[in-house]
């Protein structure tokens, strides 16, 4: 079962009555077992398009945001690879689902992305200048 916490003084409290009945079903002092993430922020999502985005139109290379973004996840390691029968080694981006990752895990890869970036698709673009230009487009929607 999932339910969300709250971190208070006290510990962990749920937020809502489904967590609340959730708990109940357990007693006072019982171990339980929980896998701690923080849930995603859909605006660190926008965020990851947006930045792709102003690359895609600082750029010559790529062609869509789709390919772009494959690459970048790939070249930032967040890919599965497969080695063909020839040895020839194929790989594809691995999702960035709001199910497979948490915002911790997100936020990792985001700043991996930035980097990869600034350093191969754009060399010498600042990361910061870039983080700005994102923030700035954000404010338009």
């Amino acid at each position: 079962m999932k339910i969300l916490l709250a971190k208070k003084l006290s510990g962990l409290i749920p937020i809502d009555d489904e967590g609340r009945d959730a708990l109940k079903g357990f007693k006072h002092g019982e171990i339980l077992r929980a896998e701690i993430t923080k849930p995603r922020d859909g605006k660190r999502l926008r965020q990851f398009f947006v930045m792709l985005e102003i690359i895609l139109n600082n750029q010559e290379y790529y062609q869509n945001i789709t390919d772009l973004r494959a690459v970048c996840l790939c070249e930032i390691g967040h890919c599965h690879t497969i080695v063909g029968k020839d040895g020839k080694v194929y790989s594809t981006p691995k999702s960035i689902s709001f199910a497979n990752m948490d915002q911790l895990e997100f936020n990792a890869l985001y700043d991996k992305a930035v980097r990869w970036v600034c350093t191969t698709v754009v060399p010498g673009l600042d990361a910061q200048g870039l983080n700005e230009e994102v923030q700035r487009k954000l404010l338009d929607f």
